[in-house]
C-alpha cells in the first residue's frame, strides 16, 4: 500500500497498492473458498510483481494455454470454489473466477467457469472429466468452450497407461472463421517412479497460426527418466504447440518448437 492510503477509501486514480482477502471453510466432505483481489499499478522496477492471480490454473493444454494472465497494473476480481467427495470416492469441483480491467476508454472482463468430475471404476481405473466455459474481452472471445478428460489405468509391476483428450470451441470477433476449434490428444506409458513416455498430437485452425492450410498439426514424444531422487533426464523430439502458461502462479509465455530438446534437471 502506497504512502499509507485505504484502498477502501482511495480516490486518487495514481496511487499504487494491491489488496487481497480469502476466506475457507469445509465441513466433512464438503469444502469452499472464496477469494478478492484489487490490484492497482501492482509493478516493481521494470514490471517485476507477482501477487495472487486469483484464477484457477489448470493441468488441461487448451485451458492452461487460454488461461487469464492478470494485469497487475489495474486489475479487480473474485474466485470461488467448492468440492464435494462423495462416499464411493469420487469428488466434483467446480470453480468460478471473475477479472475487470478498467482503462480510460474501456472495461475488459474475464469470466470462467469450471468443473471436474473424478471417479474410480474398477480398482484400477482413474477417470477425470472436465468441463469448462469462459469469455475473454481482451482476446475478443464472446465464447470459449472445452471439454475432454483423462484416463489412467494401473497395471502389474508398478506400469500404467494414460489416455487424455481434450476439444476446445472459440466463438472469437473480428477473425475469419469466427469460429475455432482445437484438439489435443494425448497417449503415455509410465513405470514408477522412474520412467515416462508419452506422445502428443494437436490440431487447430486458429487463424492467428496457419497460414496457407486450412489446419495446423503438432506431433511431439516426450521422454524422463528419473535418474534418482535428485536428478531427472528428458527427452523431446518433434514439434511443441506454443502459448502463453501459468504454474504456481507465475505466467510465461512458451514458444513455438520443432527439433530435438535434452534436459537435465537436478536438485540441491
Amino acid at each position: 500500500l502506497e504512502d499509507g492510503i485505504s484502498p477502501f477509501t482511495i480516490d486518487n486514480p495514481s496511487a499504487r497498492y494491491g489488496l487481497y482477502s480469502s476466506i475457507n471453510f469445509s465441513y466433512g466432505r464438503f469444502g469452499m473458498s472464496f477469494e478478492y483481489k484489487d490490484f492497482q499499478r501492482m509493478v516493481i522496477g521494470s514490471g517485476i510483481s507477482d501477487p495472487p492471480t486469483l484464477v484457477k490454473e489448470h493441468k488441461y493444454k487448451v485451458l492452461n494455454r487460454s488461461i487469464h494472465v492478470p494485469k497487475y497494473y489495474d486489475e479487480e476480481g473474485v474466485q470461488l470454489e467448492a468440492y464435494y467427495s462423495f462416499e464411493n470416492g469420487s469428488r466434483l469441483l467446480v470453480n468460478y473466477a471473475r477479472a475487470v480491467n478498467e482503462y480510460t476508454v474501456a472495461s475488459y472482463d474475464f469470466n470462467e467457469y469450471f468443473s471436474e468430475y473424478t471417479f474410480y471404476p474398477g480398482s484400477s481405473n482413474t477417470i477425470t472429466l472436465f468441463a469448462d466455459y469462459s469469455t475473454d474481452d481482451f482476446k475478443r472471445e464472446t465464447g470459449r468452450y472445452s471439454t475432454g478428460g483423462i484416463w489412467e489405468h494401473a497395471m502389474q509391476n508398478s506400469w500404467s497407461t494414460l489416455l487424455e483428450l481434450e476439444y476446445q470451441y472459440i466463438e472469437r470477433e473480428g477473425t475469419i472463421p469466427a469460429q475455432i476449434d482445437n484438439y489435443v490428444v494425448i497417449a503415455g506409458v509410465s513405470h514408477s517412479p522412474k520412467t515416462t513416455f508419452s506422445v502428443v498430437f494437436e490440431m487447430s485452425d486458429d487463424p492467428k497460426l496457419i497460414t496457407t492450410n486450412p489446419k495446423r498439426l503438432w506431433f511431439g514424444a516426450d521422454f524422463s527418466y528419473k535418474i534418482d531422487k535428485h536428478n531427472t533426464l528428458s527427452l523431446f523430439a518433434g514439434q511443441r504447440r506454443g502459448g502463453p502458461a501459468c504454474t504456481s502462479g507465475i505466467c510465461y509465455e512458451v514458444l513455438d518448437f520443432e527439433g530435438v530438446e535434452l534436459r537435465f534437471k537436478t536438485k540441491f
